[in-house]
C-alpha cells in the first residue's frame, strides 16, 4: 500500500471473488487487492439475524449450519 499510495497506483480490493456482493472492477493500471483469507466470522447476532463478517468470507460459509434443534 505504501508504494501503491506513493506512486498513486489505485488500489481495488477484492473479496471472496463470487461476483455476489459488488464485484472488484480493475482497470488498466490498477493493483487488486485480494482478501480472501480474511474471512473469519467476528461476530454472530441469532436475536438480531445479523453476521458480521471479514470480506473475504464466502456467502455459502457465511454462518454455520444450525440444527434442526436450534432453528
Amino acid at each position: 500500500m505504501r508504494t501503491a499510495t506513493a506512486l498513486r497506483v489505485p488500489v481495488v480490493p477484492q473479496g471472496a471473488r463470487t461476483g455476489l456482493s459488488g464485484a472488484a472492477n480493475a482497470t488498466d493500471g490498477c493493483i487488486v487487492l485480494s482478501l480472501t483469507r480474511m474471512d473469519r466470522i467476528l461476530e454472530i447476532s441469532p436475536v438480531d439475524r445479523i453476521a458480521v463478517v471479514e470480506p473475504g468470507r464466502r456467502q455459502r460459509r457465511a454462518l454455520p449450519r444450525r440444527s434442526p434443534s436450534t432453528a
